[in-house]
């Protein structure tokens, strides 16, 4: 396990980045995005599944279309990622800090 030598700032720190990232993914504009890159996704699914090649070339075409769809879901795939990332290192703290027993942790514990 890592050595962290000062647990207690190390939860703060991983709280308010925890806090920075469910307010941008709950956010009206977040949703906005999500939204506006799934339609771009679905677009580019059609185009890459419905659409038949004509010659070779548009072989070029249809892998960049494929790579264009991966970045786009791969946004909100990271978001989540990066959530549960931050709530797994918490709650590695959080045991840390409960392992050290040290008395002035208590209101870390149930942190959120």
């Amino acid at each position: 396990m890592e050595d962290i030598r000062d647990p207690e700032g190390k939860l703060v720190a991983l709280l308010e980045q925890r806090k920075a990232w469910e307010a941008l993914t709950s956010s009206p504009a977040w949703t906005k995005l999500v939204r506006v890159l799934q339609e771009q996704a679905d677009e580019l699914q059609r185009s890459i599944i419905y659409e038949p090649l004509k010659c070779l070339d548009e072989i070029y075409v249809q892998e960049f279309r494929k790579g264009q769809l991966e970045g786009r879901l791969s946004i909100t795939v990271t978001a989540e990622t990066i959530l549960s990332e931050l709530e797994f290192d918490i709650n590695r703290v959080k045991e840390i800090l409960d392992d050290s027993g040290t008395g002035s942790t208590s209101g870390f514990r149930n942190a959120p």
